[in-house]
């Protein structure tokens, strides 16, 4: 039935609002909608194109398309509108067009002629701006040089660290043998300092070589249910003598009933090993180290709480950095500043946290929560 009864009036008014609708529709579409004459003039163009190329429609309708097509891509374009003249629809092609600033943006064209019976009369064109494609592959292409970089960086230490490891260990032997053979008290004293020393820069290195491990993606994670309570045994019986000899006092408060969290084991207790020698560094003789565990809904807690120095709140968010120096006085050797960072890094291959609270002097607790295991 027709809606206008064959009022002519009534048939002007709606081809009027047909037209309304269809100029917020176009003017709507982000890419740039234009019509071209078979000769190669702009007839229109919809609002996008100024934001596009910053020239008002204005400007540029009645202009020729060589006036704003890049020189260089203008052979292309003409013989695209010939195909177009001829009823062909040729795939989308990619041309440079000319904004205001005279630099010109990267766009990408479809085009499909408008034929009334049986006769090309004039040619559709849809322009989507190729510019943040072509600046999102820059970066891409920009991060993957810089992880390269980063990469071959960290090859680079971990070669070196190896390297390290042999004559460091051919050193300690050697004043493990020396300090067999001398009876004087100062020489004995002297080599069993050079043995000590020679340890210290092996955990160096182990730390350094871990840090690179981690930050190559280059450990594997072999994830399964693991008792946070067997994690606090195995760090009684490698921690209670350190604390006994730093005259400190370790003690471990296991909950009962702790359901099982999804970890890697040796991994998860290394992050938690850096986090208790980090609190017996920090803590002076005389004074406690408390290592306990419990668990809420969804997270098994591991908490490490000592009666250290504590940290300013200023120097907080520096605590987690790789190679930062707190300028803190330490009751043990000095440090390289990779514990933390390497904690945080295991931690966070758990889907877990790792937060400290502390007060300056009164001491830290720093806090592991890792998911719990779910079958």
């Amino acid at each position: 039935m027709d809606a206008t009864n064959g009022d002519p009036a009534d048939l002007i008014k709606q081809m009027d609002r047909l037209d309304a609708h269809y100029r917020r529709l176009v003017a709507s579409i982000s890419e740039g909608v234009s019509v071209v004459t078979l000769d190669g003039v702009i007839a229109s163009l919809s609002p996008a194109f100024e934001t596009l190329l910053g020239w008002p429609t204005s400007q540029l309708i009645g202009k020729h398309i060589q006036s704003l097509i890049h020189p260089a891509d203008l052979p292309l374009a003409i013989a695209r509108l010939q195909r177009l003249s001829n009823g062909e629809h040729p795939p989308p092609e990619k041309l440079r067009l000319l904004q205001s600033s005279g630099e010109y943006r990267p766009v990408e064209v479809i085009s499909q002629p408008e034929i009334e019976e049986g006769q090309v009369q004039e040619v559709w064109v849809l322009v989507r701006d190729l510019s943040k494609d072509e600046q999102l592959a820059e970066q891409q292409e920009a991060l993957s040089q810089e992880q390269n970089r980063v990469r071959s960086f960290f090859d680079l230490i971990h070669t070196v660290a190896i390297r390290a490891r042999s004559p460091l260990t051919m050193v300690n032997l050697a004043a493990y043998r020396l300090s067999r053979q001398i009876n004087e008290p100062a020489a004995l004293s002297a080599v069993e300092s050079i043995e000590l020393r020679v340890q210290h820069l092996v955990q160096l290195l182990e730390r350094v070589l871990t840090m690179a491990e981690l930050d190559a993606n280059r450990v594997y994670f072999a994830f399964g249910p693991v008792q946070l309570n067997r994690l606090l045994d195995y760090i009684g019986a490698t921690m209670y003598r350190l604390a006994e000899a730093k005259k400190i006092t370790l003690t471990l408060k296991p909950a009962d009933n702790l359901p099982p969290v999804r970890a890697d084991e040796l991994q998860l207790y290394l992050a938690i090993k850096e986090v208790v020698e980090n609190a017996l560094e920090y803590t002076p003789e005389n004074g406690t180290v408390t290592v306990s565990t419990f668990s809420n809904e969804t997270y098994g807690v591991l908490e490490v709480q000592d009666t250290g120095m504590g940290i300013d709140a200023d120097l907080m968010p520096h605590l987690f950095e790789r190679f930062y120096h707190f300028s803190l006085p330490t009751f043990g050797p000095e440090k390289l500043g990779l514990g933390l960072p390497i904690a945080r890094k295991i931690v966070e291959q758990h889907d877990g946290t790792i937060g400290v609270v502390s007060t300056p002097n009164k001491g830290c607790t720093f806090t592991i929560a890792i998911p719990l295991y779910t079958p």
